[in-house]
């Protein structure tokens, strides 16, 4: 035996679930552009990094259920906490969605029956699901050539003679042919699914159709983007040692055997023979119309398939009659009247219009397997990428909330120790006496004028204020809150703020300052404001408030000039 390569074509949606069904606490349906999307998300990890614990627990610690599943769909960003994503085909899913989401009735449940995936999310076809369906055309071929009479076998509650039979041709489970054909997995492309509405449609027109649970699917020719309907897998046939050429068969006890190319063979007749039936009884059908399409091209493979070409159908919804060997009636449940149900009365579609299952399977050379495992491979750590710096950008999100939570904490705690650092902050912030008095003189520093450096950092933005307009009646009131914090207030009235002997230099500089008509006047003199003396900053502070230097909607140079004045006055 040796390692041969498949290449899979997906011809119709093809559906292997978990045996789960996810409801809306581990997925998001969301519009973008002109699409809808359905996002699978990891919860958990979303409700670990939630910037908000406290919010978060407030809402899950409830029973309501809706109200919990409409706050993930509000809150929680998909593109961050997407395990795979997967494109809705059908709107009435989106639209049921929406009404339904919040709805209190325990009946709308919005449950999705997943497509199997790996630990990655990556879709996949399990080699298992291919190797039962080959399994299944080989004992209906064994079945009418050997005379093994499987229907009789059946119909007894024992179900020792059926196996027994099938053992005389395939042998026990140690020494059973099908273990020599080995069928790798097929992985798919990441967020390559779809999502259809599964419906059972009936025989009979006048019959109403039946809704299912909504499948996620592996794309298919009809749905979904084509380059994602191709996969590549591995398969061994035969026994003895790996890389042996010459055992490449798959051989009963008896001496009968079939490489690839006849196994396909085999197992296409099996299925041409079951869809010829199916489009007689069913696609020929008015109501079935829709669907006939893509029937029609899985039965001209069938007739067209090259040698090494296998068509057949898998996974769940691929209809009983694909499953059982022609002369073995599938077993039903009893009617009310006690007799055994029909079977074969109904198909289940995908959005009520495409068959389930349908693949075709090619061999292809290991050069093929190798660029399409890359190109899929590269395909994935794309959108890994993406969804890793989105994970990053909320990381740093939720550190930024944490950190100016912890900032206001720590300030609450401060306000509480320290009551007057707030107001301290206000009073640095003071440039008129307005706002002064009432801080200060007749507001709540008052309270706080014995604490750590309030009484001088008001005393210092008293002397900032005293060089503006200042009256005895100031001076005063400033020297008795002084007072009693136990610090002296020299007087700082006009009078004795002012120096009746200017020097020349001085003279010569405030009439220069005097004399300026504009600020592009000031800007064109450079004058050097920390250079000038107690007089000649006076003359300018008049001049820069009367270009509105003072105000706060002033542009930068003005307000830098500003600032600079006032630092120099300080001194």
């Amino acid at each position: 035996m040796q390692v041969n390569y498949l290449k899979l074509e997906i011809l119709t949606p093809v559906h292997i679930g978990t045996g789960d069904e996810i409801d809306p606490l581990g997925y998001l349906l969301q519009q973008e552009g002109e699409g809808v999307f359905c996002h699978f998300v990891d919860t958990t990890s979303w409700a670990a990094e939630h910037p908000d614990p406290e919010a978060l627990s407030a809402v899950f610690s409830g029973s309501n259920i809706p109200a919990i599943r409409g706050f993930l769909a509000e809150n929680l960003d998909p593109h961050s906490y997407a395990r795979r994503t997967a494109r809705v085909t059908n709107f009435s899913i989106y639209q049921e969605y929406n009404k339904k989401l919040r709805d209190q009735s325990t009946t709308h449940q919005l449950m999705i029956s997943p497509q199997m995936a790996t630990s990655l999310g990556r879709p996949h076809l399990p080699g298992s699901s291919i190797k039962g369906a080959i399994r299944t055309a080989v004992i209906d071929y064994l079945d009418r050539t050997r005379n093994l009479n499987l229907k009789a076998a059946a119909k007894t509650r024992d179900r020792r003679p059926y196996e027994e039979k099938i053992k005389s041709v395939l042998g026990d489970i140690s020494s059973n042919a099908f273990r020599q054909l080995k069928i790798g997995d097929f992985e798919g492309w990441s967020d390559s699914t779809v999502l259809v509405t599964t419906t059972e449609v009936r025989r009979r027109a006048d019959k109403a159709t039946t809704p299912k649970c909504h499948a996620e699917a592996l794309p298919s020719w009809h749905l979904g983007k084509k380059e994602h309907t191709v996969l590549v897998g591995k398969i061994v046939m035969g026994y003895g040692q790996v890389h042996d050429p010459k055992n490449n068969r798959l051989t009963l006890a008896d001496g009968e055997s079939w490489d690839w190319s006849e196994l396909a063979q085999l197992v296409n007749t099996y299925q041409k023979k079951r869809l010829e039936k199916e489009i007689e009884r069913f696609y020929n059908l008015p109501h079935f119309a829709a669907g006939k399409k893509a029937v029609e091209s899985v039965k001209q493979a069938l007739e067209e398939a090259e040698p090494g070409q296998m068509i057949l159908r898998v996974g769940h919804y691929s209809q009983v009659e694909y499953v059982t060997v022609e002369n073995n009636d599938p077993q039903t449940r009893k009617g009310k009247d006690g007799q055994l149900l029909p079977h074969g009365t109904t198909r289940t579609l995908a959005n009520g219009e495409l068959p389930f299952g349908w693949i075709r399977l090619t061999p292809c050379s290991a050069g093929d397997y190798a660029k399409n495992q890359q190109q899929r491979r590269e395909h994935a750590e794309s959108i890994d990428s993406r969804r890793s710096e989105k994970r990053k950008q909320v990381q740093l999100e939720k550190e930024r909330i944490e950190k100016e939570r912890r900032q206001r904490e720590q300030e609450r705690e401060e306000a509480l120790k320290y009551p007057w650092r707030a107001l301290l902050r206000q009073l640095d912030s003071v440039d008129n006496w307005g706002d002064f008095r009432q801080l200060v003189l007749d507001g709540p520093l008052s309270e706080h004028r014995n604490a750590e450096n309030v009484a001088e950092l008001v005393r210092q933005k008293a002397l900032e204020l005293s060089r503006g307009k200042w009256d005895e009646q100031r001076d005063s009131l400033v020297a008795q809150w002084l007072e009693e914090a136990g610090l002296k207030w020299e007087s700082k009235t006009i009078s004795e703020v002012e120096d009746p002997d200017l020097s020349a230099e001085d003279e010569e500089m405030i009439k220069k300052i005097e004399n300026l008509n504009d600020w592009g006047h000031f800007r064109t003199e450079q004058i050097t404001i920390d250079k000038l003396d107690q007089p000649a900053l006076l003359a300018l502070r008049d001049k820069l408030q009367e270009w509105r230097c003072d105000n706060k909607k002033a542009k930068a140079d003005k307000k830098k000039a500003w600032k600079q004045l006032q630092e120099a006055l300080k001194k």
